[in-house]
């Protein structure tokens, strides 16, 4: 209701990873381990409040949950996916 009035420009998400115990896995995946919802179903929730949304996920997330993540923005009208990869000395961060 008060996202229909004040309609953002974006939603920016940094969900909870669950905890430490995500470094120990040599995969993340955001479709699984995310609790109530899936990555993908968070992607579709935060473009229907704003045009924009930004997925903030471990350097280890899995490419099935890009992928997505990806289908998710596309399938709310999305025209636009980028994924952004940060590298400090040739090593991802």
């Amino acid at each position: 209701e008060e996202c229909e009035r004040l309609r953002p420009d974006v939603v920016f998400l940094s969900p909870p990873w669950g905890g430490p115990d995500y470094l120990a896995a040599d995969e993340y995946d955001a479709e699984s381990t995310l609790v109530p919802e899936a990555g993908s179903a968070l992607m579709a929730r935060a473009l229907a409040a704003a045009p924009r949304a930004a997925l903030f996920l471990p350097r280890t997330t899995s490419r099935r949950s890009v992928d997505a993540a990806r289908v998710a923005a596309l399938s709310a009208g999305c025209a636009d996916f980028e994924e952004e990869w940060e590298f400090l000395n040739k090593k991802l961060k």
